[in-house]
């Protein structure tokens, strides 16, 4: 049980050992920091990260919304105290810094999302938070004056080179910021960029590129452990991971200090941008988390705009770019994070600084106003087209005018044997980036598309034009696969549910052939599959009738249909593979391990048990949720709270609702442990193992007999549109 709110304690500075909230209205409001404040950062670290399983439910929002209610009172706020900040439009949150090791739970936690998830409920409008890190001991760092040069750090190191790149985000940084000098400095080790910083002295650092997360997700890249990091150069040219406080070290490496330090990479607010004020930067931008790539951009065009027109004042700046990008997307939990080292509330209440309406373009060519990013995927399956989802890694459209550029024209092209599937949109470009990615769809109609037996090399046509000027026109490569195949990768394993086909003639065999077995297992000749309706609470395993299906399901497999292991079929694709669906598997009477499970977790969604997959290092098996009640407080992020600062383990994050990553191994296994996931070795099915043999070698799988990659979650990937690919006539 919580103990009571206290009320706040209000003094004009935090005193040492507390952060202080401060308010455009003048609210002043002190929370002492300690085990109270450090459960709060762990949880709302792990909440914000993982906010795709929740962001779109509006009941899970308002939960969210409650829960911060809660730990702010047991931080020391009264209702009175939430009733002022619910009227703030501005909060500037101050956190007094020692040391890193010291006080790390104030600059952890999210204070831009708790603060705005308390006071949802009756704030009239946005709220804007901004930090300050009060440097306690030191005297004031020296800045470098506004007429110094801006410098853009590239860094994209060794093979990293071959899939990035900056020569976009430089032009837009450009256009925006519009800089006396601008130096680029391109994928330097640490000793070549700190030199090049110290003797420039530049006034506003830009560093772009990866953060150590992103390494080791995308590239497997040396785990990063705790905390965050960036990729520069190594000794050999390869990326190496600087640390958060290596990398602020050689941002402040000049005599006079930067005004501004702009991290456009993620996971870089709490360590490298609050630790880059901390070592003399005037103020520094970084996000808490991942942001899209495309909204990312759009925010520091708008920002660096504000910052021209404004002359330098980090608030109304970053207040104007939040107002633009609100009119884009949603922002919830996005963890957009400014620091300053000096107060930036002003001591009497200023109207918000408000970006100039877009004027006409400036006069130029095509492709002197209009920048194009396309990279279409260079594989695309039916599955991926099935579900709606998008034919490109990223297509923008970068406005360089500083106005509006109206009626640009749009064209893509994807040419699918004989057949032309094609897109087209005329539009106006008001903002610094318009994303185009999830807006192109093909029809879904092509004949080859849902027929191909084997991988098709076709080409993608794009062509951007404005006032008969074309901008941008080029042909890519693509290659159609087959309709059963996918590919075991960081993109196309999220659309493995849609091969989980409950509805398949196969599965109906199975479910009929497994009510004998759940008649003996319950002891009841009535006795049929009702999912989690069987859940008894006044049992001693309430969950006791859901094993019991799960169970009468394998042994009608392992027992009656005498299935065998086989090598996959055979691709001409890198990490790819042909999938048998389950009237295949029958009648073949065999399969590989992703087929078995693929086929028990259909069997499971069939009788409304919601089934998982679990994938490791070369292999796959199933798994199901015991309750939809635990289910339910995974889906809202719910986790026992823990001590200490989150570091990789703790606070993973997810791109998408339905899929755990390997950073959320921990999670997953929590989940095991307290009773709630059963992993199990669908392999043994093709040895007649007894169920709680394929429990037992599912949980050694899941606890690093193999590499954790992943976990998919088939009900919420349901919920978030991915459906079982149609099956064809010659498969039932």
């Amino acid at each position: 049980m919580s103990p009571p709110p206290k009320r706040a304690r209000r003094v004009p500075r935090p005193a040492s050992g507390s952060v202080a909230l401060r308010t455009d209205a003048g609210t002043r409001l002190s929370l002492p920091m300690g085990p109270e404040m450090q459960r709060a950062a762990m949880v709302w670290s792990y909440v914000v990260r993982n906010r795709q399983r929740w962001l779109a439910q509006e009941g899970a929002r308002e939960q969210q919304a409650e829960r911060a209610r809660r730990h702010l009172q047991v931080l020391g706020l009264a209702q009175g105290d939430l009733e002022a900040l619910e009227r703030a439009r501005v909060v500037e949150v101050s956190i007094p810094y020692r040391g890193e090791a010291v006080g790390w739970e104030g600059r952890v936690l999210p204070w831009e999302s708790l603060l705005s998830a308390a006071t949802r409920r009756r704030r009239p409008g946005p709220l804007v938070v901004v930090r300050r890190l009060e440097r306690v001991e030191g005297k004031a760092a020296r800045v470098a004056p506004a007429t110094q040069p801006a410098m853009v750090v590239e860094s994209a190191p060794g093979d990293l080179a071959e899939v990035f790149d900056f020569d976009l985000e430089r032009r837009l940084v450009e256009a925006s910021l519009r800089p006396r000098r601008l130096e680029i400095v391109e994928s330097p080790d640490a000793a070549a960029l700190t030199a090049r910083i110290a003797a420039a002295e530049p006034s506003i650092v830009h560093v772009a590129g990866l953060d150590a997360r992103e390494g080791w997700e995308l590239f497997d890249l040396p785990d990063p452990g705790q905390g965050e990091g960036f990729l520069l150069a190594g000794p050999s040219g390869q990326p190496a991971v600087a640390s958060p406080t290596e990398l602020a070290r050689i941002v402040t490496a000049g005599k006079r200090k930067p005004r501004l330090l702009v991290c456009s990479f993620g996971s870089s607010a709490a360590r490298i941008a609050a630790l880059a004020v901390a070592e003399g930067c005037e103020a520094a931008l970084g996000f808490q988390d991942e942001l899209d790539e495309a909204l990312m951009e759009a925010f520091l065009a708008d920002f660096y705009a504000a910052w021209r027109l404004t002359e330098g004042e980090a608030l109304r700046s970053f207040e104007a770019a939040l107002s633009a990008l609100r009119g884009r997307a949603s922002l919830t939990g996005a963890g957009l994070v400014l620091w300053s080292a000096s107060p930036l509330l002003p001591s009497s209440r200023e109207a918000a600084f408000v970006m100039p309406a877009p004027r006409p373009a400036r006069k130029g060519t095509a492709r002197d106003l209009i920048g194009v990013e396309a990279r279409p995927l260079p594989r695309l399956n039916y599955a991926l087209l099935h579900n709606d989802r998008d034919l490109f890694d990223s297509f923008r459209l970068l406005n360089y005018s500083g106005g509006r550029i109206e009626d640009v024209s749009v064209e893509v092209v994807l040419h699918a044997g004989s057949e032309s599937l094609p897109y087209r949109a005329r539009l106006d470009l008001e903002g610094p980036v318009t994303e185009l990615r999830g807006r192109v769809r093909v029809p879904l109609t092509s004949a080859l598309a849902r027929s191909v037996r084997e991988a098709v090399h076709t080409t993608l046509q794009v062509t951007v034009s404005w006032r008969g000027e074309v901008a941008y026109s080029d042909t890519h490569r693509v290659t159609l696969l087959p309709a059963d195949e996918w590919r075991d990768d960081d993109r196309d394993r999220l659309w493995l549910p849609s091969f989980v086909l409950p509805r398949d003639p196969g599965v109906e065999r199975i479910v009929t052939a497994a009510e004998r077995y759940l008649r003996v297992l319950r002891d009841d000749a009535s006795a049929g599959f009702d999912g989690y309706q069987s859940r008894n609470p006044d049992a001693a395993d309430p969950h006791a009738g859901v094993d019991a299906q799960a169970q009468a399901l394998w042994s009608a497999i392992a027992h009656d249909l005498g299935l065998a292991y086989v090598n996959p079929p055979p691709t001409y694709t890198p990490e790819s593979q042909r999938l048998r669906t389950p009237t295949q598997v029958l009648a073949g009477r065999k399969g590989t391990c992703i087929d078995l499970a693929l086929l028990l977790a259909a069997c499971f969604e069939s009788v409304d048990i919601y089934p998982v997959l679990f994938l490791a290092e070369g292999h796959a098996f199933p798994g199901y949720w015991r309750g939809s009640e635990a289910h339910a407080v995974f889906e809202r992020v719910e986790r026992p709270e823990a001590e200490g600062p989150p570091d990789e383990a703790t606070a993973p994050g997810q791109r998408v609702a339905w899929q755990i990553r390997r950073d959320g191994h921990r999670e997953v296994l929590a989940r095991v442990d307290a009773g709630e996931l059963v992993p199990l070795e669908a392999v043994a099915l093709t040895r007649r193992g007894s169920f709680r043999e394929a429990r037992a070698l599912g949980l050694e799988r899941l606890r690093g007999g193999e590499r954790f990659e992943a976990m998919v979650d088939v009900v919420l990937a349901r919920r978030n549109g991915v459906t079982p690919v149609p099956i064809r006539e010659d498969e039932a």
